[in-house]
């Protein structure tokens, strides 16, 4: 009788279990409307990449690098990169550490160096006259990191005009990368030197290009660290507080520069057999990003009031995590898409370049330089970034989509706060727009075809055309899918009995034309 009842009390928890886990996938309906007076004029250089070629076996200018490039709709790339840029000496193609650095940055040079002798040791290594043919042929709109750690300002007047006489000019120029870390001390003592060097590099760039726009970096240790902002306020110093302090009293600048990279749970010393699956990083990622993104942007508007936010680089924060793959799996992919929408929603972010554009791009071992017209594999970041080709080179505006009746989801590690399942937008323009929405999580949706359109009654007229679903493959496990770093699902949708299913992990894009805005709707953001 005893063991009966063991087994009836086993039985029933189990039942239970089922039950529950068949109400959690069951599809909960959820409502959608926008407020188009909380529009803004949409920045079309968000949708922007990092590009750091230096170590690869091929430069920007050629043919099969053109043609992936150019399928992602040229959007604004970045040169030379980021860590490399303050290592490059444009003089020799090649990397040198700066005077006075460490072991650190010793080692750093040497490894830049052996890759990009591996490959172009005869070629001159990374020339930036290549680049400048790669520009040329596409029409590519780009922002210069600029190493104002090793050459001086005179010296980087050759560089700029290097470029001019190539015929190409930079739409925005960063003074150095990250230089804000203990690292670049011996070169950087302080932020009193940084302005000043910032300044005098300035001057000399603006008498070779009057128009281009100047960006200062700031502390990422805003966004990385819960604790950073806290500690501003209450008083305390160290080189990066003092950073983000005395740079609000200049003005000088068109951009601050900020980095963000969201956590994963996990540090550079945890063991490997203690890494967590992707999908509970991905977890620790969008807490992150839900919980400080908000913050951060408020203390930069604060900080800096009517400057451009310029995010040069953002991904997942994977350094130092040995054979770690989620950066280029469809799930870091993913994550990373949902944070660019974050940054087309906000108004002052006029710049991002996801890290990194080489990294999607797969080629077969090799020795030597590729064949020119190389066809590079694109990995799945490459296809999760081009989501928002069409509906960014389609729009004139972007606004934020209200969402009712979702789930929230519980935050973990340091940002435990409790967020939305899913967030969207609107990109829009006198005649096309596209709704994207993303299913941040495990919980399916569904949504009326009519809410669809009620939701756009800020237009005197609309047709909702077609409904794209971009999600993990269908061909595997789930589990499997968000860990493939190749495999995907694009496919067309149609609702059925007038509602749409959003399934997990997944990105919608509505497709509306015909659209009339209504005259007394006006936008001046």
């Amino acid at each position: 009788m005893k063991n009966f009842a063991s087994l009836y009390i086993l039985f029933s928890l189990l039942i239970l279990t089922i039950t529950g886990s068949c109400q959690e996938s069951s599809p909960v309906e959820f409502g959608v409307s926008v407020d188009f007076n909380e529009s803004h004029a949409i920045n079309k250089d968000v949708y922007g990449v990092n590009n750091y070629v230096a170590t690869r076996p091929y430069y920007t200018n050629y043919a099969g690098f053109i043609a992936k490039y150019n399928d992602l709709g040229k959007p604004l790339i970045r040169y030379p990169g980021g860590t490399f840029s303050n290592y490059y000496d444009f003089k020799t193609g090649f990397s040198e550490a700066f005077e006075g650095g460490g072991k650190k940055d010793s080692l750093r040079e040497t490894s830049i160096n052996a890759g990009i002798t591996k490959y172009k040791l005869d070629t001159g290594g990374e020339d930036y006259r290549k680049f400048c043919d790669f520009v040329k042929k596409t029409g590519a709109e780009f922002t210069l990191s600029l190493n104002i750690v090793l050459h001086t300002a005179e010296e980087n007047r050759e560089l700029f005009e290097g470029f001019k006489a190539e015929g190409v000019e930079p739409k925005y120029v960063e003074m150095g990368n990250e230089v804000y870390n203990n690292s670049y001390q011996p070169a950087i003592p302080d932020v009193e030197k940084y302005i000043e060097i910032a300044r005098a590099n300035m001057t000399v760039l603006r008498e070779v290009f009057p128009d281009v726009k100047v960006g200062v970096v700031c502390p990422s240790h805003i966004y990385k660290y819960e604790s950073f902002l806290d500690k501003v306020a209450l008083g305390e110093s160290d080189r990066q507080i003092d950073w983000f302090n005395k740079l609000q009293n200049e003005d000088f600048f068109d951009a601050v520069i900020i980095h963000m990279y969201s956590v994963l749970g996990l540090d550079s010393d945890t063991p490997q057999d203690e890494y967590y699956p992707y999908k509970e990083a991905y977890k620790f990622c969008i807490s992150h990003a839900d919980g400080k993104f908000e913050k951060t942007v408020d203390a930069m508007r604060a900080g800096y009031p009517g400057k451009d936010i310029w995010l040069t680089e953002y991904h997942i924060r994977d350094y130092g995590l040995t054979n770690y793959g989620m950066r280029l799996s469809y799930m870091g992919g993913f994550f990373t898409a949902s944070f660019m929408l974050k940054l087309f929603n906000t108004p002052e972010v006029t710049v991002s370049n996801w890290h990194s554009l080489v990294q999607w791009l797969r080629f077969s071992n090799t020795t030597s330089l590729l064949p020119d017209n190389y066809d590079f594999t694109p990995l799945v970041n490459y296809h999760l970034f081009k989501v928002f080709k069409d509906p960014v080179s389609n729009s004139d505006y972007v606004v934020p989509l209200a969402l009712t009746g979702m789930k929230k989801y519980q935050g973990v590690g340091e940002y435990t706060g409790v967020y939305d399942d899913m967030e969207g937008s609107l990109f829009y323009s006198e005649t096309k727009a596209s709704m994207i929405i993303f299913n941040k999580l495990e919980q399916p949706y569904t949504i009326s075809e009519e809410n669809l359109l009620e939701a756009l009654s800020g237009l005197d007229e609309a047709t909702l055309d077609s409904c794209r679903e971009f999600g993990p493959s269908e061909s595997m496990s789930l589990d499997e899918a968000l860990n493939s770093e190749t495999a995907y699902s694009d496919i067309i949708i149609s609702a059925e009995n007038g509602y749409y299913t959003l399934n997990p992990y997944s990105i919608y894009t509505f497709s509306f034309s015909h659209l009339t805005r209504r005259a007394d709707l006006t936008i001046d953001k």
